[in-house]
């Protein structure tokens, strides 16, 4: 039993392999989630990083990363790296802050390599608890990565209550058919799940973490939601990007 429930708290903590999954999201763009790994570690590491991919690159591919430290402290956020030697920058959306001083980045980068078994790296700088959940997407011919974006956090934001899709980025509006939303839900509390029309593909339930996707076929106004269990008004950040198809 005891060593049971040690097995179940390491788990919850170790960079452990996602299983391999390639996923064809239709709409109004044809995108393609080609690989993604999770990494976690336990008070504040050198550095945290994912698994190695599944799956070799796929040249002019996106690859989406999330940062988040969940405990409170003042470490810096940095440029995560990969091992196939892709260059990241933030989205636009720049640090958004949760309450009990947890921070959450998106950063992506424009992949041109075809690398096996890509690792990608945070230097954390002081960061406790820190987590990187990253993505590799296909289906975008655009030269700008970035549409636009949405943010909720820094008070932190609150849940409307209990019931489906109490949690939300506010809106934001496209202008490009077909874009990828992509989002990320950071909670103090509670299970996380996908919000309505959304493709949920990663739920940290130790760091109360959820990424979720969804194409929006016509451009125009979003609103991004997610739902989380807690409810009660439980404060929780996100960041919200749209990429352009």
């Amino acid at each position: 039993m005891i060593k049971a429930m040690l097995l179940l708290w390491l788990s919850q903590w170790l960079t452990l392999p996602g299983p391999a999954i390639t996923s064809t999201v239709g709409g109004g763009g044809t995108w393609t989630l080609t690989n993604y790994q999770t990494g976690s570690a336990i008070n504040s590491p050198a550095s945290v990083a994912t698994s190695g991919f599944s799956t070799p690159l796929s040249p002019g591919s996106i690859i989406v990363a999330f940062v988040f430290s969940s405990d409170g402290n003042t470490g810096a956020m940095n440029a995560p790296s990969d091992s196939a030697g892709n260059t990241y920058a933030d989205s636009g959306a720049g640090v958004v802050l949760l309450g009990g001083g947890g921070r959450l980045q998106v950063y992506l980068t424009k992949n041109t390599h075809s690398t096996s078994s890509n690792v990608v790296t945070e230097t954390t700088s002081g960061l406790f608890f820190p987590t990187i959940i990253a993505r590799e997407f296909t289906g975008s011919t655009a030269g700008t990565l970035v549409d636009t974006f949405g943010v909720c956090g820094g008070g932190p934001c609150a849940d409307t209550g209990s019931g489906p899709d109490n949690m939300s980025i506010g809106s934001f509006t496209t202008t490009h058919d077909g874009d990828l939303l992509i989002g990320f839900f950071a909670a103090i509390h509670g299970t996380l799940s996908p919000g309505t029309t959304y493709t949920g593909d990663e739920v940290v339930s130790a760091n109360h973490n959820l990424t979720q996707y969804v194409v929006q076929p016509t451009h125009g106004v979003t609103v991004q939601t997610g739902t989380d269990a807690y409810g009660f008004g439980q404060g929780y950040c996100a960041i919200g990007v749209a990429l352009n198809h």
